[in-house]
């Protein structure tokens, strides 16, 4: 019999070691979630600031045509 004072490395350990990495690399993937919600929080503020040009443009209009008259 072969006796050591350090701990011997088992199959058991490999396979935890592996298991442990499989689970935070799985863990760690893009799932691209975060994507969908920065597009629709673009989209939102998008309309908000087409909304905000479409107003200026009207009160610049309105402006004109004061100017002209």
């Amino acid at each position: 019999l072969d006796f050591s004072t350090a701990s011997p490395q088992t199959d058991d350990d490999e396979t935890l070691a592996e298991t442990l990495l499989n689970i935070k690399r799985s863990a760690a993937k893009d799932k691209g979630k975060a994507i969908t919600q920065e597009s629709k929080s673009l989209k939102k503020i998008k309309k908000k600031e087409m909304m905000q040009i479409s107003l200026d443009e009207e009160i610049a209009q309105s402006f004109y045509e004061e100017e002209q008259a």
